[in-house]
């Protein structure tokens, strides 16, 4: 049976709530995608600053340099690391919610573990670093050096 929270408890859930789903929008993404529709319907803000009340907003750690002069580039850096502080910070505000907010009958059955957390953290790495290892152009030099080094025979080329 679910314990009742009283008024300042079920105040700072609400709140934690609410600060858990705002880190999960950052962390999604969620700013680059709505950028990249305002920049294909033409209502991308010219002005990329930080004090642009648009670009503030979406971007409250600074505005990317994949955002310059309306347009928005999604190849260039990868925009996972620019959101990795929030998935952190989501990670933290769930661990909090769920063994400090939460009274002990209201917890769910199987809670997230620090090597749960861990494992998290290491995969959002693993796809920020195997985007930037896709986006190589490394075949071209590769086959060059195989061919100009390691070649057995003249005699094909």
């Amino acid at each position: 049976m679910a314990a009742e929270l009283t008024g300042r408890r079920t105040l700072a859930l609400y709140f934690f709530y609410l600060l858990f789903a705002v880190s999960l929008i950052y962390a999604s993404g969620l700013p680059f995608l709505v950028c990249s529709i305002a920049q294909q319907t033409s209502h991308l803000p010219g002005d990329v600053s930080a004090n642009n009340l648009f670009y503030s907003f979406m971007f409250p750690l600074g505005v990317p340099d994949q955002i310059s002069d309306a347009s928005v580039d999604l190849l260039g850096v990868a925009y996972l690391s620019i959101s990795i502080p929030f998935f952190v910070a989501s990670i933290l505000i769930e661990n909090f919610i769920i063994f400090v907010i939460l009274p002990e009958p209201n917890r769910p059955p199987h809670t997230a573990r620090f090597a749960d957390s861990i494992c998290s953290v290491g995969l959002g790495i693993l796809q920020v670093l195997a985007a930037r290892l896709l986006f190589l152009q490394w075949m071209e030099p590769l086959y060059t050096l195989v061919y100009d080094n390691l070649r057995v025979t003249d005699s094909l080329s």
